[in-house]
């Protein structure tokens, strides 16, 4: 892939016109399948790049394609963060981790919550994400449904 944005991939809708890799059960893969986004699916990101590398592959749309490209400045990956994430790809869990913990372990998870929302207050979570070649738009927060 030439550096830049030679493809010129300005949404998601765009990607029907790529051949793109995806991981296969992520947020972005069922996305993909629910738009009818032709995509090869790998069962790790190690094959996915690999792909990327024997030119297999046009576009890659992940936050690991950002630390791949960093730890890999001679690779063909481009990291591609310059349009918006669809609504319904935000809803499907895209681009944010959960992190399972016992039941009994109350005070854990207060305090885990809290350190992450003191994090993201300070602006440490921004700073972070700058370092690592991304930006705020990695960083959001979703509704709380109350049921």
């Amino acid at each position: 892939m030439q550096p830049g944005n030679p493809k010129e991939v300005k949404s998601f809708d765009d990607l029907s016109k790529l051949r793109v890799g995806v991981l296969l059960g992520t947020g972005t893969d069922e996305y993909l399948k629910k738009v009818g986004v032709e995509a090869t699916r790998y069962q790790s990101y190690a094959e996915e790049f690999a792909a990327i590398q024997q030119d297999k592959v046009d576009v890659e749309y992940d936050l690991l394609a950002a630390e791949f490209k960093k730890a890999n400045p001679n690779t063909k990956v481009e990291v591609l963060s310059s349009f918006p994430i669809p609504d319904d790809l935000l809803k499907n869990g895209y681009g944010y981790a959960r992190f399972g913990l016992r039941k009994e372990d109350c005070s854990l998870r207060v305090a885990f919550n809290q350190s992450l929302a003191e994090v993201r207050a300070s602006g440490a979570m921004s700073e972070i994400l700058r370092k690592n070649g991304l930006s705020d738009r990695n960083l959001f927060v979703f509704p709380l449904q109350v049921n």
